[in-house]
């Protein structure tokens, strides 16, 4: 009788570990450090302004974000500091436009449907992006590293650019723990059997810097909706196109 009482705590405690592991919902913190696209010469620029440039450039690239997740659904958004301005998708100085970054935006992923909804504002209009969520070709290895408390794995994946018409792609490799099973990630980034804790990629680099979990009901995650709604392909030319018509116009 005492066998069998052991068997049965054992074999309840072993189903009850994937359903608390579905329950999960939390708030993680990132950091992260963005490429930053720079549109004019300051090879002119006095030692001061140069070093209000760099200040500035440096501000722009890096930033705060949190993803509040639950099982099916997050919403990763920036944290706006008080002393800085949130990102805009461009950046200014006295000389004129400097700076421009494809920030992500407030990204909202619904895991059910497997669609997102990237609200983004640039150059002062806000925009709704809605589209299918691209399936990433996570490839795991058994590289292990710790961050924070957790023993996280190593996978790489290669994504294609969609605006781009030589079909290039971005390399991408992501660290992602098993200990919180829930396949969330920043922004569009998703699909690993854990919790992705850092990004690391030509573009940008994610790191978590702090988690909250907690297994109590769902909470409701909002997804953004105000915005012109635009496709992600038109979106992406928008971006290009804005780009190289203010280097054109700085070269000139």
């Amino acid at each position: 009788m005492k066998y069998s009482i052991q068997v049965i705590a054992i074999l309840l405690f072993l189903i009850s570990v994937p359903t608390n592991g579905q329950n999960l919902q939390g708030n993680i913190q990132y950091t992260s450090k963005s490429k930053v696209h720079v549109l004019i010469n300051t090879e002119n620029f006095s030692k001061i302004s140069q070093q209000k440039f760099k200040a500035g450039h440096n501000a722009s690239s890096i930033k705060k974000y949190a993803l509040n997740f639950n099982k099916s659904s997050s919403l990763f958004t920036e944290v706006i500091d008080a002393n800085i301005n949130p990102s805009l998708g461009m950046r200014s100085n006295p000389k004129g436009p400097a700076l421009m970054i494809n920030h992500p935006g407030n990204f909202y992923k619904d895991l059910k449907t497997k669609n997102y909804i990237n609200q983004k504002e640039f150059f002062g209009k806000q925009f709704i992006i809605r589209d299918k969520l691209t399936t990433i070709n996570w490839q795991k290895t058994k590289e292990v590293k710790m961050i924070g408390k957790y023993t996280c794995f190593k996978a790489t994946a290669k994504i294609l650019n969609g605006s781009s018409k030589s079909n290039s792609s971005t390399n991408v490799v992501a660290w992602y723990t098993i200990d919180i099973p829930v396949s969330q990630g920043p922004g569009k980034y998703w699909g690993l059997p854990g919790l992705i804790l850092e990004v690391q990629t030509e573009d940008v680099v994610y790191t978590c810097t702090k988690i909250e979990l907690n297994q109590a009901n769902d909470t409701a995650i909002k997804m953004p909706k105000k915005g012109k709604k635009i496709t992600q392909k038109k979106f992406d030319k928008l971006f290009v196109s804005t780009l190289n018509d203010i280097r054109e116009r700085h070269a000139n």
